[in-house]
């Protein structure tokens, strides 16, 4: 693994001062942050968007340029009206690293990236937080302690999905920094062994779904 690069690492919620939305924010552990310039300075930046809570959205090495010039597209999906599109993220950053999400990709010298975007969002676009349509389904019915996997300690199973949606009934195709999304930040993880073998992705191949050989390594 290259030596410039330094994953972060600390345990449980940070509490520096530096508000995010009203929401914890937890170290994504083992990934570096590429900071990206969205304000003059910080000033600025906590000016527009302390109130706004940290989100994630995989992507891959293909798709994040464009996307940094056009924006989240808006997709039909679950929990929504037949023709509304909306955008999907998620507080867990691991959530977001399932390969069908954030696409596994390898670098010259054979080590294994993945990227995420870290981004704020206007919480009046939060209209649903739902469960995680990947991996594993939570049953409403049932506690939270009968799951039957984890995905991320630091969050609900049934709290993962952010259901994004314009003001508008959802007939935005792209979600731009004036539209309420700005990415401010793309993670990178980068491991000489397959992201499949981390301990943090245990669950990624227990639904029946998303069986392995769908994701085979780059």
């Amino acid at each position: 693994m290259g030596e410039s690069f330094i994953a972060t690492s600390w345990d449980g919620p940070i509490d520096d001062g530096i508000k995010r939305g009203g929401r914890p924010y937890f170290c994504p552990k083992g990934w570096h942050r590429i900071a990206l310039t969205v304000a003059r300075d910080q000033n600025e930046f906590d000016e527009k968007y302390s109130d706004w809570p940290i989100a994630y959205h995989g992507t891959g090495d293909s798709l994040a340029l464009t996307i940094l010039g056009m924006g989240l597209k808006a997709g039909y999906g679950c929990f929504m009206k037949s023709g509304e599109r909306v955008v999907y993220l998620s507080p867990s950053i691991e959530y977001c690293a399932h390969p069908r999400y954030s696409k596994m990709f390898k670098l010259d010298d054979g080590t294994f990236c993945q990227m995420v975007f870290q981004v704020r969002v206007d919480p009046k676009l939060i209209s649903l937080e739902k469960q995680s349509t990947i991996g594993f389904f939570p049953d409403p019915s049932e506690s939270e302690e009968n799951d039957r996997v984890k995905i991320d300690p630091n969050f609900s199973n049934r709290k993962l999905e952010w259901i994004i949606k314009d003001e508008n009934n959802g007939n935005k195709e792209y979600f731009q920094f004036k539209d309420g999304i700005v990415i401010y930040g793309i993670m990178v993880r980068i491991t000489d062994e397959s992201p499949k073998k981390l301990p943090t992705s245990h669950w990624w191949f227990q639904d029946p779904c998303c069986p392995e050989e769908e994701f085979p390594d780059p």
